[in-house]
């Protein structure tokens, strides 16, 4: 190109309060042309995989992170060669004041002055010879012992993906020192290793352990459980798919899950509140926005389902239907994981019975549902055998009592009560359809 000048990109805040993110792939290498609003990076940050428009027509000059690495919010990532007449915003793309420059390096250009046209600029590529693969995929070769260095890759720029590492012939694992003592030869196991492995957290899995340990070592947990006859439940999932038609979302006990805790959460509004100690005060949420687990390629992850309260089956089954899918894809957006004011985990689906599960502070509680398993039931005066659904409330007991008598409130048991019978009478819940 002629007549151009260089422009640093650096790191924006994607939200939250974001102080940090991993470089996962750049989507244009080095020397390649790049299109106006075309994905040139994915980042994780500690919510989602997030892919950055280009703010620029022109030409990447230079990645200054690879994949893996960290950068920080305002650091420069990328430095793009654009036309003259390209007006640069910095409030609009610079997201923060710049962090220092990091020391030089061999493979880091020198430092570049934007008026100078690039012909005055040599380019030379991040760290030559590292593999090229995602985070995830590096952390998988880690876990199978496998060296990178060994695997062939087929994506795109030979970039290794999930797939090569489970490849019969990918199973070569870092070669280890022969053994140099006399006796039988040891069993010799594809991918195993025996050193230790140190696998670095970073993203949402640092998050996660974050917020878990504060979780335990600030709120009051206490948790109540319980059982339910699921029988009529059962029944009622059978029906409702029956009826549906293909290409409908998928109508599943989670449906039926988030629609009872909703309807229970407008009766007990205690429930639906966050603590904020600093401000001493306890803010009742007017909003009900259900948080539930999805497990993911780069782990688990927690969508929120906005305004709970105001939708009914089909609606709830087809938002949990897209956030499953963008999960599972890998893309789910920072917005769906936001301002979540309640929390629902079904570690039935794992063949667990019950479960002490952990708030998400700053919310107050949070509820669980167990494996359905055939089980002797009274009904009556006899013991009948019946599907019986266990169940764990747990609440935040700096907020929440026995009886919230110092606030006005219902009951806690009541709120557990309230989805209990919902439950069990899903006719009920769905209003006699």
């Amino acid at each position: 190109m002629t007549n151009t000048k260089l422009v640093d990109f650096r790191l924006p805040d994607l939200g939250e309060g974001m102080e940090e993110a991993e470089i996962s792939a750049w989507n244009v290498a080095e020397g390649q042309e790049v299109a106006l609003d075309q994905s040139f990076v994915d980042v994780q940050t500690d919510k989602a995989v997030v892919e950055i428009p280009s703010p620029y027509a022109g030409r990447i000059v230079h990645h200054h992170f690879a994949p893996g690495d960290i950068a920080k919010v305002g650091a420069v990532i990328t430095t793009f060669e654009v036309s003259q007449d390209t007006k640069v915003a910095d409030a609009a793309h610079g997201h923060g004041a710049p962090e220092p420059a990091p020391p030089p390096s061999p493979a880091s250009p020198p430092p570049v002055d934007e008026a100078k046209p690039v012909a005055a600029v040599s380019s030379a590529p991040l760290r030559k010879g590292r593999p090229k693969a995602a985070p995830t995929v590096r952390r998988l070769a880690q876990e199978l012992g496998l060296d990178l260095a060994t695997i062939a890759g087929s994506g795109p720029d030979g970039r290794i993906l999930a797939e090569d590492l489970r490849r019969p012939d990918a199973a070569v694992a870092v070669a280890e020192p022969a053994a140099t003592v006399a006796g039988p030869a040891p069993v010799s196991v594809p991918g195993a290793q025996r050193e230790d492995r140190h696998i670095t957290l970073s993203g949402i899995s640092l998050r996660t352990a974050e917020v878990m340990a504060n979780s335990w070592a600030t709120v009051a947990h206490t948790w109540s459980l319980d059982e339910f006859d699921a029988t009529e439940l059962l029944k009622a999932v059978k029906h409702m798919r029956s009826r549906q038609k293909d290409g409908d979302a998928p109508i599943s006990m989670m449906s039926f899950f988030v629609m009872a805790v909703a309807q229970s959460l407008r009766l007990h509004p205690m429930q639906n509140a966050s603590l904020d100690l600093e401000a001493r005060e306890l803010v009742l949420k007017g909003r009900i926005n259900i948080r539930f687990a999805v497990a993911t390629p780069n782990g688990l992850r927690v969508p929120v389902i906005k305004d709970a309260d105001q939708r009914g089956l089909l609606s709830i089954a087809a938002e949990l239907d897209r956030l499953i899918k963008a999960g599972r894809a890998g893309k789910i957006e920072p917005a769906d994981m936001q301002d979540g004011t309640f929390t629902i985990t079904n570690y039935g689906a794992l063949g667990s019975r019950f479960a002490l599960p952990l708030i998400r502070p700053p919310e107050v509680g949070i509820i669980g549902f167990g494996e359905t398993k055939l089980r002797p039931w009274v009904v009556g005066e006899d013991v009948v055998a019946r599907q019986v659904m266990p169940l764990v409330s747990c609440i935040d007991h700096r907020v929440l009592g026995g009886d919230e008598s110092f606030t006005g409130g219902l009951p806690t048991g009541g709120f557990r009560n309230s989805v209990i019978e919902r439950l069990e009478n899903p006719l009920n819940l769905l209003g006699g359809s």
